[in-house]
């Protein structure tokens, strides 16, 4: 659920506009689906683990209603410039604070109401040759366990992590996170036509055990037109 190889055109949602023809992942799918699928309500302060061009951050400023501090982690530094400067150009250069850091060295000064992540999710496969790509799309630079760590770690006791992955990666986190007692509290598969399978799990996790509301998302009908659902979800970005 990526956008395809080529040149990266800017990508231009209703209320912002990405550049991101430096950055290693460009905007797609995966992305645009979490931003839009978090729950932001009565969040204050969110951090964009992994931000690439500064989408996710971007998107749940523009949701939010509580105005909250966001801040955003990029390892990759082209993707960390163009980031800086897609949030620069927004309306909401004054609530976003980048920071060029790995989230192993990344030292907070506050807990998390909201952290969400759009993760690399490729385990011991073949890397592209391109070395931010590969970074950005393997698991290597942030081991799931590692993530699960920092959000047991920084997360108020009521704040969520909140994540889109592919369905047997997004498994295998359910079954470690609860070990480390984050429980998955809401999940949407993700498919792309009727009949088709599941793609893509949106996931939510909290401290609190409780039963996982679950429900399914398809984003296209037979025609290849967005289904009613899916544009009810992205109607506040796409043009």
């Amino acid at each position: 659920m990526h956008r395809k190889n080529g040149p990266a055109k800017a990508f231009y949602f209703k209320q912002f506009q990405i550049e991101h023809d430096r950055c290693a992942m460009k905007v797609g799918t995966d992305g645009v689906l979490l931003g839009a699928w978090a729950n932001v309500e009565n969040r204050k302060c969110i951090l964009d683990v992994g931000t690439g061009s500064g989408l996710i951050a971007l998107m749940v400023a523009q949701r939010s209603n509580a105005q909250p501090n966001i801040e955003a982690i990029e390892i990759d530094h082209e993707s960390f410039v163009q980031a800086c400067e897609n949030i620069e150009a927004s309306l909401w250069k004054d609530r976003i604070k980048i920071f060029h850091s790995a989230l192993q060295t990344f030292q907070p000064e506050q807990a998390y109401d909201l952290i969400v992540c759009n993760p690399p999710y490729f385990v011991n496969s073949l890397k592209p040759e391109n070395n931010s790509r590969a970074t950005s799309r393997h698991s290597d630079h942030l081991p799931f366990f590692e993530l699960i760590q920092f959000a047991k770690n920084h997360l108020t006791d009521n704040g969520s992590l909140q994540l889109v992955l592919p369905v047997v990666e997004g498994s295998n986190l359910i079954q470690l996170a609860a070990k480390e007692s984050l429980f998955c509290n809401r999940k949407t598969d993700v498919t792309t036509r009727p009949g088709k399978p599941v793609e893509r799990v949106l996931l939510e996790f909290t401290r609190h055990s409780i039963p996982t509301t679950k429900a399914t998302l398809t984003l296209e009908n037979e025609n290849g037109e967005r289904t009613k659902e899916f544009q009810q979800l992205v109607e506040d970005f796409y043009l």
